[in-house]
């Protein structure tokens, strides 16, 4: 199977090290090119700001096409795109999530399945779930910080002792980015205020 995957070096590097399957033949490029023949599927891990400039280039592929899409649900992608989480940390993890149409599910699984990486189909809502509650943990860390209960080391420290995160909140922050963690919140906001972003989340010069 051959894929191609359009990524910056940080989630290059990342899927490398999760791995593919020895019946994979795999190409990164940091851009999407304007022709590339004969491949199964394409990862689009780029940022999710850069999707909707590629968007239309990325609904002409006959293959699957598989996008970073965390906030963007399906009724805004083309049909041969499916979601999946490509926030930097979640991808090398041991499941990753996605949201299919329906008619993409066996084309999703066969390429899922070839790379070796399991798998969640999830409902298709904004953050599936784990960046959801990640962005979530996040923003009350913010918050926190904010009325100053705590400092950022002690918040990460109490999250990964008290939950056995691999990260703190903080740390979850400056891996993924505060630009994607904010962007879901205020998508979420869209129908529950209690997901509005902090101001020390909007507005703090540090990660």
């Amino acid at each position: 199977m051959h894929l191609l995957f359009i990524a910056d070096n940080k989630t290059a590097r990342e899927c490398k090290n999760k791995g593919f399957g020895q019946s994979c033949s795999v190409v990164f490029m940091n851009a999407l090119p304007t022709a590339y023949d004969g491949v199964d599927a394409v990862f689009y891990l780029l940022p999710e700001e850069k999707l909707p400039v590629d968007l239309h280039a990325l609904s002409k592929f006959s293959c699957l096409v598989l996008v970073n899409a965390v906030c963007t649900t399906l009724a805004g992608l083309p049909t041969n795109v499916v979601r999946i989480n490509g926030w930097r940390g979640f991808i090398n993890r041991p499941i990753v999530e996605v949201s299919a149409w329906a008619n993409q599910t066996i084309r999703l699984r066969k390429v899922l399945n070839a790379i070796g990486w399991k798998y969640r189909l999830v409902a298709d809502l904004p953050g599936f779930i784990t960046a959801r509650i990640v962005a979530t943990i996040v923003n009350e860390a913010y918050w926190a910080k904010g009325q100053n209960v705590a400092n950022r080391a002690d918040i990460d420290t109490a999250m990964q002792l008290g939950t056995n995160y691999p990260y703190g909140p903080f740390a979850w922050a400056k891996t993924i980015g505060k630009k994607e963690i904010a962007s879901l919140l205020a998508t979420m906001a869209l129908n529950d205020k209690r997901y509005q972003p902090s101001f020390l989340l909007l507005t703090d010069s540090n990660y």
